[in-house]
């Protein structure tokens, strides 16, 4: 009788073995492959980042000798990274700025063709500015990779990137003054010879030393950028 009852006990013990298996909770499904790459996105993001305040550690010390070492240091694919950072950042520093300038004038409306006397920012306007800001980066990029094919120059497109980031940067600071000091034109006029001049000497230091263009070509060179750059920008300006 204890025999029969040990043998009923194990094969319930049994039967309930399965039930409990399936009563377990699922496990955990591998990570989509979506989670997966914003991760590695993101990831990317933080490496950039880093090496943005790398280059601009070395650039701030000195925008102009610099810029070469700080290009070298990175290496290109590193470079180009933190050139699109720079372009992000002056993209921010438009949108920033040109909010800034509308708040604080009013006026500046005129400028995207809105009211005089119209004091908020709509969302056109900042979807304006957004897609008005990213267009010097890869304009100038342009017109780097333009003049150094014209004058035979050294590198890649990557190392146009990365120097048309780093030449935006004293444009964004001035940006930023012209939003907050845009009822004192004093100010501004002051800021801009410094925004403009930093801006040309680090095109004309990336053409003679990381183009390897001659001095003399590189004082043709850097207009040439310039102009295409601009007249892009133009372009998009009245598209939008």
């Amino acid at each position: 009788m204890a025999k029969e009852d040990k043998k009923d006990e194990a094969q319930s013990q049994e039967a309930e073995k399965p039930a409990a298996e399936e009563s377990k909770p699922a496990e955990p499904a591998e990570e989509s492959r979506a989670a997966v790459a914003a991760k590695e996105a993101a990831e990317a993001a933080r490496a950039a980042s880093k090496d943005a305040l790398k280059a601009v550690k070395l650039v701030v010390s000195d925008p102009v000798g610099k810029l070469p070492e700080a290009y070298e240091s990175l290496g290109e694919n590193h470079a180009m990274a933190a050139g699109i950072v720079f372009g992000v950042v002056f993209d921010l520093c438009v949108v920033i700025g040109g909010f800034l300038a509308i708040r604080n004038n009013p006026a500046v409306r005129v400028l995207f063709r809105g009211q005089l006397d119209a004091s908020g920012v709509g969302l056109g306007d900042v979807i304006k500015l957004i897609i008005i800001g990213a267009i010097p980066l890869v304009s100038l990029a342009l017109g780097g990779l333009v003049a150094r094919k014209f004058f035979k120059g050294e590198g890649v497109f990557r190392k146009d990137l990365f120097v048309s980031g780093a030449a935006l940067l004293p444009m964004s600071a001035f940006l930023l003054v012209t939003g907050i000091f845009i009822k004192v034109p004093l100010i501004i006029v002051a800021a801009m010879p410094f925004a403009i001049s930093f801006s040309v000497l680090m095109l004309y230091a990336a053409c003679t030393e990381m183009s390897r263009i001659s001095k003399r070509a590189a004082s043709l060179a850097v207009p040439v950028m310039l102009l295409v750059a601009g007249a892009l920008t133009y372009i998009g300006w009245e598209i939008l």
